[in-house]
């Protein structure tokens, strides 16, 4: 009821949320956040607008990972911590995990990788007592060859941390 009628077929704040337009939040950049609560859970998902993430599961986001601020994170300390990727078909396919490189910046535009380029890393992190930044083990893919059109030569590298150390070395 906000006009002190009852019939609300559009419902307009500040240009910014209509019943058929969709919503935004935050248009003009102001440092806020926006918070999703669970029945058990007040941060179930958080919108961190100053930070430039979205967190589930935390009210903040770790900051020292690795010395940066990845922009997505799930945080927690059971399964509420665990993502996971389910595909309902009944075919033999399953579901899909796709990491992605391009060497152009342009949304929609595409240019050619390099050998030796790193087409995707994932990234295994441990506490140490003081922050987020020992990695114990790396799996990465790289282009390994001359790259052209639907001719892309790959590798798998496996790197581990000896004892002692808090780099991986393949």
């Amino acid at each position: 009821d906000v006009d002190g009628t009852t019939n609300l077929d559009v419902v307009d704040i500040d240009g910014a949320l209509t019943q058929d337009g969709g919503a935004v939040f935050n248009e003009a950049s102001a440092d806020v956040d926006f918070r999703v609560e669970s029945n058990g859970n007040a941060n179930m998902l958080f919108v961190d607008g100053g930070n430039n993430t979205v967190v589930v599961g935390q009210s903040a986001p770790d900051t020292t990972l690795s010395g940066g601020t990845p922009a997505f994170q799930v945080i927690g300390s059971g399964f509420e911590s665990f993502a996971s990727l389910t595909r309902r078909v009944a075919s033999s396919s399953g579901p899909l995990l796709i990491l992605a490189k391009s060497r152009n910046t342009s949304v929609g535009s595409h240019t050619v990788v390099q050998n030796g380029d790193v087409t995707g890393e994932i990234v295994f992190i441990a506490d140490d007592g003081t922050d987020f930044d020992s990695r114990t083990a790396v799996i990465k893919a790289e282009i390994d060859g001359a790259p052209d059109a639907n001719d892309t030569p790959g590798r798998l590298v496996f790197m581990t941390s000896a004892d002692g150390a808090n780099s991986p070395t393949e």
